[in-house]
């Protein structure tokens, strides 16, 4: 292909769906298609409901920690959940730990991919105000 330097890796592509199974795997199946594309892939995940690593190992997976309560984790409002999980990854703590993790995929060590985006679920609205303050580019994964 002309133009292609090919001793530049692949460009990387973050994911990050809301974890729940219905949304992870949609997401996970985007990834595999961007992959067989010649994409680094990188898929950042809370604690809560994670994606096993071991059945997709051409990713890499970031773990974000999460504080999601025992009481938000087993009602059966998804509404509640998904506001919950807002209010998670808007406190400081966490702003600050997922922007760690984004700011670190801008500044790849020495041979790894720069971050071209972050693909997320258009519910995680906290995950994208974080990558928009670091100028991240953050399409949005809808599921029908």
């Amino acid at each position: 292909m002309a133009g292609v330097d090919r001793h530049r890796p692949a460009p990387r592509i973050a994911l990050f769906p809301l974890p729940f199974q219905g949304h992870i795997s949609p997401m996970l199946q985007l990834a595999g298609a961007l992959h067989a594309r010649g994409l680094t892939i990188t898929v950042l995940h809370m604690a809560f409901n994670a994606p096993d690593p071991a059945r997709h190992p051409g990713f890499s997976f970031v773990a974000v920690p999460d504080t999601i309560s025992d009481v938000v984790a087993t009602t059966k409002d998804s509404i509640a959940k998904i506001l919950a999980l807002n209010a998670v990854v808007e406190a400081p703590a966490m702003a600050e730990c997922v922007r760690s993790v984004l700011a670190s995929l801008l500044k790849p060590e020495e041979g790894e991919p720069r971050l071209a985006c972050l693909i997320l679920d258009c519910t995680l609205t906290g995950i994208q105000k974080v990558a928009v303050g670091l100028g991240i580019p953050t399409p949005g994964f809808f599921y029908r």
